[in-house]
């Protein structure tokens, strides 16, 4: 489970790195480490949970973006 866990976060680091629009600006690596670790966390909680809190808290998300 554990390196299922690694390679998940290895795409998640290598998907930030890559999808950055910003070409012109070079970001620190730590940035993107931070970046990484905090969408990681975010996936962790929302396995933790069942899928009637997290429609719920999209529709919470979605209506502070509204």
């Amino acid at each position: 489970m554990e390196m299922r866990y690694l390679l998940l976060f290895l795409v998640i680091y290598f998907s930030i790195n890559l999808v950055d629009g910003d070409d012109a600006n070079i970001e620190n690596p730590l940035f993107s480490l931070l970046k990484s670790i905090f969408v990681f966390v975010i996936f962790l909680l929302l396995n933790a949970i069942d899928s009637s809190s997290i429609i719920i808290t999209l529709v919470l998300f979605t209506l502070l973006i509204f």
